[in-house]
């Protein structure tokens, strides 16, 4: 391996904005410095556990979206259709 597949391939970040134990500021801060697209959940640090359905959604968008050759953006367009 000589380079880390986020610099290159496209991905999608879940920032958890009620996160109390990492900042929603840094998160973003850490997504930017990424080719990532960035989804905001209303959650916080565990929203697996807090928020199932919706961490699933993101999950299975994503997993959708990559058999289909589609972007972070496009999973994300996805998700806000709901």
């Amino acid at each position: 391996m000589t380079e880390a597949a986020w610099q290159y391939q496209a991905f999608l970040v879940r920032v958890t904005d009620q996160d109390r134990l990492i900042s929603p500021t840094l998160q973003r801060e850490i997504a930017a410095g990424s080719t990532a697209s960035v989804f905001v959940l209303r959650a916080g640090h565990a929203a697996f556990l807090s928020k199932p359905k919706e961490t699933a959604d993101v999950i299975l968008a994503a997993c959708g979206s990559a058999q289909q050759g589609l972007s972070g953006e496009s999973i994300a367009a996805a998700l806000d259709r709901g």
